[in-house]
């Protein structure tokens, strides 16, 4: 990682020849495959700065905490990674201060209620279907750490990342107990959004309807 997140550039090029000589070395091996990225916006960048500048690095992506989940599909599946992993741009990422934060952001995107709400204005398998966008169009509220159902839904979340395959892939009882898992998040989540148990059967109803699954 070789951006400087103070001015969203690369750093400086007599910086990195200065102190990072080998990392230098590295990338000039590469500059004229690098001259050749298709992007206007990452080219328009090194023409003003280091011709190994990336786009759309910021503060975010060293956050403490990220939800993140990928951009195509059928299905917006969230999960939580901490900083030291830095995601491809195929990933929607949701910077965190908190583990807390994070996995209550996570619950509430799984949830059927929002999964429904995705799927009710965006083409599932498209190229965009789980882009930033859904978060203009569907409300997520920000993390409380003193309300107790924004901290339920964030043990919710724990519970079921630390019951999800691969680690009990094939046991049944531990599907079972994350099927039960993720059935408490979408009450817990359905409530927030201010849905009763009626109108939560209903958006179950709906979403089986919208995928095609009887």
């Amino acid at each position: 990682m070789v951006q400087d997140m103070a001015t969203r550039r690369g750093i400086e090029e007599t910086t990195l020849q200065q102190q990072y000589p080998k990392t230098w070395s590295y990338l000039k091996r590469f500059e004229s495959v690098l001259w050749q990225r298709q992007s206007q916006s990452v080219r328009r960048l090194m023409e003003v700065s280091a011709f190994y500048s990336m786009f759309a690095i910021g503060d975010y992506t060293f956050a403490p905490w990220k939800v993140v989940w990928t951009r195509v599909g059928n299905k917006i599946q969230a999960t939580v990674i901490e900083q030291s992993i830095i995601p491809q741009e195929t990933i929607t990422l949701v910077a965190c201060d908190s583990l807390a934060e994070a996995d209550f952001i996570a619950a509430l995107v799984n949830s059927i209620p929002f999964q429904f709400a995705a799927h009710s204005y965006s083409q599932a398998g498209g190229k965009s279907f789980g882009s930033p966008h859904v978060l203009e169009n569907i409300r997520v509220v920000y993390f409380d750490p003193t309300n107790p159902t924004h901290l339920h839904l964030a043990a919710l979340s724990r519970h079921a990342h630390d019951l999800a395959p691969p680690a009990y892939a094939g046991e049944a009882e531990a599907k079972a107990a994350l099927a039960g898992v993720e059935d408490e998040v979408d009450r817990a989540a359905a409530a927030l959004w201010g849905l009763t148990d009626a109108e939560l059967a209903d958006v179950r109803a709906s979403l089986r309807e919208l995928k095609g699954v009887g």
